[in-house]
């Protein structure tokens, strides 16, 4: 049997995918800190014009690396959603398959959260 782990990432590389698909059981370990400058609350990606661009979701800061990644809620100040959307909108509507990406994606973006890892789970499973 073939187990792999990795943290959980908001909508992972492809890499991280192809280590899912070659192993038996995947563990999800989102029981450790969150890594500031790791991707498990953001994202690159490319504009129309191929410039890298962060997606970040803001998460609460006070305390925060005492906790570990299950335990962040999200900053509820910030209007990630309605920027992730937009920003995506803008920069891929004119991609092949844009639709049907989005069809998978687009609940991510309207679905009320409180807490970091429901936004890592659903990315990561609409990713799959």
């Amino acid at each position: 049997m073939i187990t792999a782990i990795h943290q959980p990432s908001y909508f992972p590389w492809l890499g991280w995918l192809d280590k899912i698909n070659k192993c038996d059981q995947f563990i999800l370990m989102d029981e450790v800190q969150l890594s500031d400058r790791a991707y498990q609350h953001r994202n690159i990606f490319l504009t129309n014009t191929g410039q890298e661009k962060f997606l970040t979701i803001g998460i609460q800061k006070k305390g925060y690396f005492l906790k570990k990644i299950n335990e962040l809620e999200i900053n509820a100040e910030e209007p990630w959603q309605e920027k992730h959307l937009r920003f995506l909108d803008n920069n891929y509507r004119k991609h092949p398959y844009y639709n049907e990406v989005m069809h998978e994606v687009e609940t991510i973006f309207t679905k009320k959260y409180t807490m970091l890892i429901e936004v890592l789970t659903d990315s990561i499973n609409a990713c799959l």
